[in-house]
């Protein structure tokens, strides 16, 4: 056995170490970025018959209004939901009786036309931009 072989031989065990730790490293870098995807659905949104469908892949997302408080309803649990009106404060919205059914805390005034929608679930981001009717 000459030199080389058994150097060869000595580093290959480390080298095999450190190539898997190399990629553990890598592949949970790369996992842990969070993503933002679009909520897509109609071009308007007919808040008052409960008929504003959002969605992007399997999740779905249901807004209406009823006595002016907007009610939101989704196909998956959800960790937080804010909605802003014609770009006015977020309003966050709270959870109901689960994670699917979720309800502003207080009437929204506002008669806008424009809605904007942020959903976070773990660390997946939704947003949507969608023309509303009241």
């Amino acid at each position: 056995m000459n030199r080389h072989l058994k150097l060869a031989v000595i580093l290959a065990p480390f080298l095999a170490i450190g190539g898997y730790i190399a990629a553990d490293y890598y592949s949970t870098n790369a996992q842990e970025k969070q993503l933002l995807l679009p909520l897509t659905g109609q071009d308007e949104c007919h808040l008052v018959n409960a008929r504003c469908l959002l969605t992007n892949g399997d999740l779905q997302v249901n807004l209406s209004v009823s006595d002016s408080m907007l009610s939101l309803m989704s196909s998956h649990s959800l960790d937080q939901v804010l909605v802003s009106v014609n770009s006015k404060e977020p309003i966050v919205l709270i959870q109901g009786k689960n994670t699917l059914r979720w309800h502003s805390a207080e009437k929204i005034n506002a008669r806008g036309n424009k809605l904007r929608l942020f959903i976070r679930i773990e660390k997946a981001r939704y947003i949507a931009e969608v023309e509303v009717i009241w």
